[in-house]
């Protein structure tokens, strides 16, 4: 959907993304009933996200080859986080956290199972095998020495945008559902446009297979992480009792963002050594 040449889309999406926090903000104020309610439910809802779905679709397309051909505004939207790298260290963590929430969460294994097989949509059945598949893959290649394909890489990275796009959205809706958040309420809404926006630069070839990191993983960094992933779903799972999505939320951080600078910083230090 191509917007009007006079409109900025980065200005839409953002006008969009403020009706949304508006709209969610008025609703918990004012209740489940009323003529505001519905208002708000079946008009600004809505419109607040057309209006940021649209202007960051059209902004991505009209900026996309830019972003492709320029490696230094590419490398700069991958600190700034927009763009992700994945290692395989974190994909190796991201399986790992899937398989041990699979064994030890029934809600979650219900909850996959019934998106992705229960139904008789095709496409999503051959997406729940294609993101078992990446699992497979993501914990082989951490072992193996050998040089991933392209193939493999773009299962590998369907894999990792998927679940972590799912996740980001279901931990968002679900603390939306609970009372008394006021002001913290921009936090699932930001977790739930953050989740979109992955998939629309997933969607729009922004997020390639160059997103995937040829580095041998190490075993020290394999065997660190999975400590610390261990003990923060055990924490998350058994003392806290969070929402499944919310402890996988936990691990995916810690794989993606803490552990990487801890692994970065010990690299520099060896190198420096």
């Amino acid at each position: 959907m191509q917007l009007n040449r006079n409109l900025n889309p980065k200005y839409v999406a953002i006008m969009g993304a403020i009706l949304l926090i508006v709209s969610f903000g008025c609703a918990r104020v004012i209740g489940t009933v009323g003529l505001i309610n519905i208002f708000l439910t079946f008009f600004t809802f809505p419109l607040g996200f057309l209006m940021f779905f649209i202007g960051t679709v059209n902004w991505l397309v009209v900026h996309h080859i830019n972003i492709n051909s320029s490696m230094k505004i590419r490398e700069t939207l991958i600190r700034m986080g927009i763009i992700p790298k994945y290692t395989e260290v974190v994909l190796f963590l991201m399986s790992l956290t899937f398989l041990l929430l699979f064994i030890n969460n029934p809600l979650f294994k219900e909850e996959f199972l019934d998106f992705f097989f229960s139904g008789s949509d095709v496409w999503l059945s051959i997406g729940g095998i294609a993101i078992l598949y990446g699992i497979y893959l993501s914990i082989y290649h951490a072992f193996s020495e050998k040089k991933i394909t392209k193939r493999t890489k773009f299962v590998m990275l369907f894999f990792a945008v998927v679940v972590s796009a799912l996740v980001g959205l279901k931990a968002g809706f679900y603390i939306l559902e609970q009372p008394g958040q006021g002001f913290f309420i921009i936090f699932p809404i930001l977790n739930i446009a953050s989740a979109l926006l992955l998939l629309i630069l997933f969607r729009v070839d922004v997020i390639t297979i160059s997103s995937i990191s040829d580095r041998q993983a190490k075993r020290s960094e394999i065997i660190l992480g999975s400590i610390a992933v261990l003990f923060i779903l055990l924490v998350s799972q058994f003392i806290l009792k969070n929402y499944w999505a919310i402890t996988f939320s936990m691990c995916v951080a810690y794989a993606t963002d803490v552990n990487e600078i801890i692994n970065n910083k010990f690299l520099l230090s060896q190198f420096r050594k």
